[in-house]
C-alpha cells in the first residue's frame, strides 16, 4: 500500500504528465479485465472501485516477462542446437557407413643372419614375424621360402613360427646354388586376415675348390695323358658335390690341341678322362685345364712336359748317410746301378765330381761291385760361400 505522500504524488504525475497518464489508463484498463475475468463479489453494481497498482509490482511483473523471455529464448537456442548436433551426428554416421573398410594392419618381417662365435653361417637365417604395430601375433604365422636361380625355383619350403613369432630356414646344404640365386620369403596368418609382407635375400653360391693331376709329368708325343679331377666343398670339404666340368688341354703357344677337350659332370666330386697328344706334336710345357661350367669353382691348371726323349738305359740311384753336411765335414754316400731291363750294372766304370761354389772339388774314378754298388767318399772344403 501507499502513504497519503506517494499517493498524491502519483496523482499530480497523472494529471500532468501525459506518458504517465496513458500508462496508468492502460494499466486501468487491463485492472478492469482482471475483474470481470475474476468476477470480483462485494462491489457494488454500477460502482467499480479502481486500485491503483504500486509501480514496483509493475516493475517486478516486467522483469518476470524479461525473464521469461530470455528463458525462452535459451530454450529455443539450446533446442535448435540440440537439432543442429543430431543432424550432423546423422549425416557424419551416414558418411562414414559409406566409407571403405580401413585396410587390415600389415606384418612386420625382420629377418637376420644365424651365427655362432666365431663367424657367420652361409644361407642361414632366422626370421620374427609380428604386426605393424610391433605387437606380437595371436596366432603362428606361416613363411612360406622359395630358392630361386635364373628364373627357375631350386628349392621350396613352409615353415611356422613359435608361440614367439620366430622361425629359422637353412639352404639346404646339398643344393648347388649359381651366383644369381636368390631367397623369396612370403609371411601370412593361416586365414590371411592380414595382409602380407615379403622380402627377397641374396644368397652365397656354392664355392668350390678342384685339385686336378695327371699320371705323369713327362710325356713323348702319341702318348696319352691320363687325368683326374677332385671338387670339395670350400666350406664343408664335402665330395658329394656334383658339378658340369670341362677339361682341356692347350699347347705351350696357348692353342687348343685338336680332340682336346672334354666336358662330363663330376661324381662324387670327382672328374676324368684321357687325351691323346698328337705324333707331331712340338715339346714344350703344355697346360692342362678344369674349368666350372657354372662357376662353381675357379680355373684350375696343371703343366706338362712334352718332349722327344730315349729311355734310360740304367737306373741309378744315391743314398746319403747324413742328411746335411758343413764346411770341411766328410761326404759319404753309397751309389748303386741297375740295367733297365734288370739285373746289376757290375765292373761299370764310375766317375765322381763334387762341386761347391761352381768350383769342383773333387774328382775321382772307380768300378762297381758284382751288386753295382760302389761308395762315394769326399771332404768339403774349410769355407763354402753357398
Amino acid at each position: 500500500m501507499l502513504d497519503e505522500a506517494d499517493a498524491a504524488q502519483w496523482r499530480r504525475r497523472i494529471e500532468t504528465e501525459a506518458d504517465v497518464a496513458l500508462a496508468w489508463a492502460d494499466v486501468l484498463k487491463l485492472t478492469g479485465q482482471f475483474a470481470e475475468a475474476a468476477k470480483l463479489q462485494g462491489v457494488p453494481s454500477g460502482k467499480r472501485v479502481q486500485r491503483a497498482t504500486p509501480p514496483e509490482i509493475l516493475q517486478a511483473r516486467a522483469a518476470d516477462r524479461a525473464r521469461r523471455s530470455a528463458l525462452w529464448r535459451s530454450v529455443r537456442r539450446i533446442l535448435v542446437t540440440v537439432a543442429i548436433v543430431m543432424m550432423c551426428g546423422f549425416v557424419g554416421l551416414r558418411f562414414v557407413e559409406r566409407l571403405p573398410n580401413s585396410p587390415p594392419l600389415p606384418l612386420r618381417l625382420q629377418v637376420t643372419s644365424v651365427s655362432d662365435r666365431s663367424h657367420s653361417k652361409p644361407n642361414q637365417f632366422q626370421f620374427a614375424v609380428s604386426r605393424g604395430d610391433k605387437r606380437s601375433l595371436a596366432k603362428p604365422a606361416i613363411l612360406n621360402f622359395e630358392v630361386r636361380a635364373a628364373n627357375a625355383v631350386l628349392h621350396q619350403r613352409a615353415v611356422t613360427t613359435d608361440p614367439s613369432g620366430r622361425a629359422t630356414f637353412a639352404v639346404p646344404v646339398s643344393l648347388k646354388l649359381p651366383k644369381d640365386s636368390r631367397l623369396h620369403v612370403t609371411a601370412g596368418l593361416p586365414d590371411w586376415s592380414q595382409m602380407s609382407a615379403s622380402t627377397t635375400l641374396s644368397l652365397e653360391p656354392t664355392r668350390c675348390a678342384t685339385y686336378l693331376t695327371v699320371d705323369r709329368p713327362l710325356y713323348r708325343p702319341g702318348e696319352t695323358i691320363l687325368f683326374r679331377s677332385l671338387t670339395l666343398e670350400r666350406h664343408s670339404l664335402r665330395a658329394d658335390v656334383d658339378v658340369p666340368v670341362r677339361f682341356e688341354l692347350r699347347d705351350p703357344s696357348g692353342a687348343t690341341v685338336p680332340n682336346a677337350t672334354h666336358d662330363g659332370v663330376t661324381q662324387r666330386g670327382v672328374g676324368n678322362g684321357a687325351f691323346v697328344l698328337p705324333a707331331s706334336a712340338t715339346g714344350g710345357q703344355y697346360t692342362l685345364i678344369a674349368r666350372s661350367l657354372d662357376g662353381f669353382f675357379p680355373e684350375e691348371q696343371r703343366k706338362i712336359q712334352v718332349q722327344q726323349y730315349r729311355v734310360p738305359r740304367f737306373k741309378k740311384e744315391i743314398e746319403f748317410k747324413r742328411r746335411s753336411h758343413g764346411p770341411g765335414e766328410l761326404v759319404e754316400a753309397d751309389f748303386s746301378a741297375a740295367r733297365a731291363e734288370g739285373g746289376p750294372l757290375a765292373k761299370a766304370k764310375v766317375r765322381i765330381t763334387a762341386t761347391v761354389d761352381g768350383r769342383e772339388v773333387a774328382k775321382q774314378e772307380t768300378l762297381t761291385s758284382e751288386v753295382g754298388t760302389c761308395v762315394v767318399s769326399f771332404r768339403l772344403p774349410e769355407h763354402i760361400a753357398e
